[in-house]
């Protein structure tokens, strides 16, 4: 740990790499960006003095370049970063050199919820602060393990929810930003208008029979950029609306200020907890509702740092809890949509894909898909059939509607069920069961958690309902543990 720019690897005990969504990324935009390369020399080549070709080749460079660049970050990303721990203490590098922590100077490390079951690790001490989350980084199960051998002057002796400790002596405060997080809001807006402007503009340009086929040239985009333009509104409105309130936790209670309002309450007097979603004219707000004796307050997912106060308030209040269920709100039909015909202990247990994020995303591909149904429709509308090339429309909505459609029935009708005697997986293959004794290892590839037995396998994505406690189910009746799994409490 002396010479921080070249660390020893003799006494390295542990390791954490980045994990494998970085060669995702890798394998997505390296390949595109070279298909934008080919199309924007293609469109170059063809291209009249001064015609749209030219500018459709300069559009096509330009979002080549940026898909190259984002390739080549995550590149030197899963092969630059690192996360090492010996006997002397913890080092860790990102994007730029090393930077070395001793145990002796670690004061304190807990977990950041990320989620309803999962969680960031933090490592404090020395003015320096290690953010370790699991969907970042592999084997962070093995570091939570050493840092809880060697960190003997930390404050805490165990990992735990911040907030959440029996012995927390720091205030939790939660606020919301006083100014809009407007570069993550407006991005969305800047995008949709420039796609809109780019392609009424070079309709525009290119005709003489009125303003009208560019505005129809253009309606599709605008069409498609209206959910983000309603979903920025909605945020923006929110946090304008909520940027003096101010909560504030300890483990004696909660309490809450808004200009001249005032509550404060024990934990025990909480009486209900409970969610909403809202925002106009998509409801792609939640809202989360304190009921206690002494009052009533409200608090919106923007507040900062949400996930750690939903966490705190269902630890500290589990007699409200219960009503405040984040797999409930996230899952359409709720708990009972779980359960077989609605009814709750029957000994099998039903994960589907129908919730909330699912249904948003099949909605954007219904949009898509049908933009691509409607592009021959508004090529005639706008008096060039030359344009039509049937052969490349039939292919190209083959392949949109045939992926809409699977993800349609994915979504409808795809499902994971269990019992005491094994697991089954209904897909549009048919169904495949696999007793639990039979299983003898499980894989996950950060989107797919695939369980082996034999030459039979069952698999899930991380978009099912419930996922975590899927998983931990699945551990509990295998004695198997499945990788990549977030950071729990230990």
């Amino acid at each position: 740990m002396d010479n921080p720019e070249s660390p020893s690897l003799d006494t390295t005990i542990a390791v954490c790499r980045p994990s494998s969504n970085s060669w995702t990324i890798v394998g997505l935009l390296a390949p595109m960006s070279i298909c934008y390369i080919f199309m924007g020399f293609d469109f170059a080549r063809k291209a009249k003095p001064l015609s749209d070709d030219h500018l459709a080749a300069v559009v096509f460079f330009l979002i080549s370049a940026a898909l190259l660049a984002g390739a080549a970050g995550a590149l030197r990303w899963a092969l630059h970063a690192r996360i090492e721990a010996d006997a002397y203490g913890i080092r860790w590098r990102r994007w730029g050199q090393w930077i070395p922590l001793l145990w002796s100077d670690v004061t304190d490390y807990y977990l950041l919820p990320l989620g309803p079951q999962t969680a960031s690790c933090v490592v404090e001490g020395g003015g320096l602060r290690l953010v370790v989350s699991p969907k970042q980084w592999r084997d962070v199960s093995c570091l939570q393990e050493i840092v809880i051998h060697d960190a003997t002057n930390a404050t805490h002796g165990e990992w735990n929810v911040l907030g959440c400790r029996p012995s927390e002596k720091r205030p939790q405060v939660f606020e919301y930003p006083k100014q809009a997080d407007y570069p993550n809001i407006v991005m969305p807006i800047v995008c949709s208008l420039a796609a809109i402007g780019m392609v009424f503009s070079m309709n525009a340009r290119s005709r003489s029979d009125g303003w009208w086929p560019a505005i129809g040239a253009a309606f599709p985009f605008i069409a498609m950029a209206f959910p983000s333009l309603a979903v920025a509104a909605s945020r923006i409105r929110d946090q304008r609306k909520r940027r003096f309130q101010c909560i504030e936790t300890t483990s004696e209670g909660i309490s809450f200020t808004d200009h001249g309002v005032a509550i404060s309450a024990d934990w025990g007097s909480i009486q209900q907890y409970k969610y909403s979603y809202f925002g106009w004219p998509l409801e792609t707000l939640s809202g989360y509702t304190v009921e206690t004796a002494s009052g009533t307050f409200s608090f919106s997912s923007q507040i900062r740092d949400f996930q750690l106060l939903n966490r705190i308030i269902r630890h500290w209040a589990p007699q409200a809890a219960m009503v405040a269920s984040d797999v409930a709100a996230n899952t359409l039909g709720g708990e009972k949509s779980l359960s077989p015909g609605g009814i709750p202990n029957t000994g099998v247990r039903i994960h589907h894909y129908r919730t909330r994020t699912n249904r948003g995303f099949l909605s954007l591909m219904i949009v898509f898909a049908m933009g691509f149904l409607s592009l021959p429709f508004l090529l005639l509308w706008e008096g060039e059939p030359q344009r039509i090339n049937m052969a490349d429309i039939i292919w190209t909505n083959v392949i949109a509607q045939s992926i809409t459609v699977w993800c349609w029935w994915r979504y409808s009708a795809a499902r994971i069920e269990f019992d005491e005697s094994g697991v089954v997986e209904r897909s549009a293959f048919g169904a495949r069961r696999l007793m639990w004794s039979e299983i003898t290892s499980i894989t996950n590839n950060d989107m797919i958690v695939t369980l082996h037995g034999g030459a039979q396998k069952v698999r899930y994505w991380n978009m099912i309902a419930d996922f975590e406690r899927l998983n931990s189910e699945i551990e509990r009746r295998t004695a198997l543990t499945v990788p990549g799994k977030a950071a729990q409490e230990v």
